[in-house]
Order: C-alpha cells, then structure tokens, then sequence
C-alpha cells in the first residue's frame, strides 16, 4: 500500500524487485527471532523455505490476494502478541535486528487500503479516526500495549519512533 496506494493485489508491489527483497528481508527478520528462540524445531532453511512458499502464493496472481485482505485489521495486526510487535520483541528478547520490522510497524500506522467498495475495514477505519490523530505515543502504548517500564518494549518502541521520525 505504501509503494502505490493504487496497487490492488499482493503481486503488484512483489512484482519490484527492490520491494520484494525488502519484503524476502522483514520476514527473514522474523525468522531469525524464531530461530533463536526454538532453535530444534525452527531450523533457518526450514523458515527460509516457509518464506519463500509464502512470497510465492502472494505472488500468484491467480489467486487474486489482495492488499486490502492481508493489512485489514491494524488494531489486531499491532497487538504486542500479533505478528508485527510480537515479533519485533521476540527479536529484541534474542539480540536481533528488527529495523525492517520496526518499518514494516510505521507502514502498518499509515494503512488506509480501502475493499472494492472504497470502504476502509472497520477497525481500520476507527483506528485512522480515533488511534492515528492521538500520535505515535498512543499507537504504541494503547493500540500495541507497549509499556515503557519494561525494558524489551521500551526498545521496540524507540526502535519503532526512530523509523516513524524518518517518516515524518
């Protein structure tokens, strides 16, 4: 969504190679968290082949996937046990990079696809209303239930302000 609101379906912005790669790097952020975390049972090659099934079916056009689909639902998607914080976390609890996650966070901040009826998801809606106006702070601390007092997402949250920074 952030490479061309207009783009419709996953493939679209997959079809760049450089936002490919970019994307190929955040997941592979993610997946050395993992690793360490559950090194027997999530093996690097295991997680890198899990990546690459998924990269490919978001890039078959055939299934139709579409950008709107895979974003909706950012107050879930932010939760601190959701896919984005928790995995930034679990990469800062095992001494991992996760500034691709922590941009991954501030593009989640700014999501505005829209459904075929130009309508925003609902949560997403309310969220761009009511979370979004109250700054990043708020997004972090009552969207994300991110508290400052513990030091693991006290980072998460200064990695996540530095990229949002960048953004601004």
């Amino acid at each position: 969504y952030q490479a061309s609101p207009a783009f419709e379906y996953l493939y679209e912005p997959l079809a760049i190679p450089a936002l490919f790669q970019k994307v190929r790097a955040c997941m592979t952020q993610s997946a050395v968290a993992l690793n360490r975390a559950y090194p027997r049972d999530l093996t690097l090659p295991d997680l890198a082949v899990h990546i690459d099934d998924l990269l490919e079916r978001f890039q078959n056009r055939a299934l139709g996937d579409t950008i709107f689909r895979v974003g909706r639902d950012l107050p879930r998607k932010l939760e601190k046990n959701d896919r984005l914080i928790g995995a930034m976390l679990l990469a800062e609890t095992r001494g991992c990079p996760c500034d691709l996650l922590a941009e991954a966070v501030v593009a989640a901040c700014h999501f505005r696809a829209k459904d075929e009826h130009q309508q925003l998801f609902p949560a997403d809606a309310a969220f761009a209303a009511n979370d979004f106006p109250r700054g990043l702070t708020h997004i972090l601390t009552q969207v994300c239930h991110l508290a400052p007092e513990h030091p693991a997402e006290a980072a998460v949250m200064a990695a996540i302000t530095a990229k949002y920074r960048l953004t601004a």
